[in-house]
């Protein structure tokens, strides 16, 4: 009865927690009646949809923006390889994991190359001030790449 009560004042016009609860304030007593208004607005499709922002912000899409590191020195492969290159998707927190046998710009270069082959280039990679990521060559790279 309670809920309904809710319902029904917030749809007369979609209102805020506090104007729902300034119109049902003066007719009715309703217990916790701030917290009861908050979980009936969180479940209004209408204000659900009307509050909802309208296309994506520049830097909040999938695939836009990596994050890259090196972790290691570790244990030598069989093949030799003793660091990891882990990329990160900004935006989905996707995690990417390559082995690579030293930290150099041209082992990164030859990991996003392949990255690139299947999605193509991010518009933005942030790193660390790592000698791979520091190195004229991988600046050269992210120009030519546009990234």
């Amino acid at each position: 009865m309670q809920m309904s009560l809710i319902k029904s004042a917030h749809e007369k016009g979609h209102f805020s927690v506090k104007r729902t609860e300034d119109h049902l304030i003066n007719e009715f007593y309703i217990p916790k009646l701030k917290q009861k208004i908050e979980k009936c607005i969180s479940n209004c499709i209408t204000c659900i949809l009307a509050s909802k922002k309208q296309g994506k912000q520049e830097g909040e899409l999938p695939l836009d923006t990596y994050h890259v590191d090196h972790l290691g020195p570790l244990e030598s492969t069989n093949k030799n390889y003793k660091h990891i290159l882990c990329v990160i998707d900004s935006f989905t927190k996707f995690v990417w994991l390559y082995p690579t046998k030293s930290t150099s710009s041209q082992e990164v270069i030859s990991k996003l190359e392949f990255q690139k082959s299947v999605f193509g280039n991010p518009r933005r990679v942030i790193s660390d001030k790592g000698i791979a990521f520091n190195s004229k060559e991988f600046d050269d790279y992210c120009s030519s790449e546009s990234i």
